[in-house]
């Protein structure tokens, strides 16, 4: 049996091994850099194309959204004034994501107009900083 055995595995493809390859710490340290900026990189593109898709369905709801908001400010209650003040801050968001910001302060800015009366909802889009000018992102010259 034993000599079986001998006999099959000398005739049966012996598995080509692998050189063994030395690399130098700093090769290694460079490889790992790679590596780890290459899942960086994907996980940066996985958050920019969840943040698309979360945009795009605001979009689809921005109209219902701006009536949401009055609906919230009508109620006169705090909490519904934070309520309308974090459904503002999403459309800010969308202003931004769009390259929209001067509309959307118009609109804000009318909505404190309207509701002038109403010192909780002033003070809370104060405090969003809802009305604040903030440099359009891309539009910036390079002087490079």
């Amino acid at each position: 049996a034993m000599e079986i055995k001998k006999r099959l595995s000398s005739l049966a493809p012996r598995q080509p091994t692998a050189p063994i390859v030395r690399r130098s710490s700093r090769e290694l340290l460079t490889r790992a850099e790679a590596i780890e900026n290459e899942r960086k990189r994907r996980q940066k593109e996985k958050t920019r194309r969840k943040h698309v898709a979360e945009m795009e369905a605001l979009a689809a709801r921005e109209d219902d959204l701006w009536r949401e908001v009055e609906s919230l400010i009508e109620m006169k209650q705090p909490k519904q004034y934070d309520a309308a003040v974090q459904q503002l801050g999403k459309l800010k968001e969308l202003s931004e994501f769009r390259n929209t910001q001067v509309a959307f302060r118009k609109q804000v800015e009318t909505l404190c107009e309207r509701y002038r009366k109403r010192p909780g909802f002033q003070y809370r889009v104060q405090a969003a900083k809802l009305l604040q000018e903030e440099p359009e992102v891309g539009n910036q010259e390079d002087d490079g």
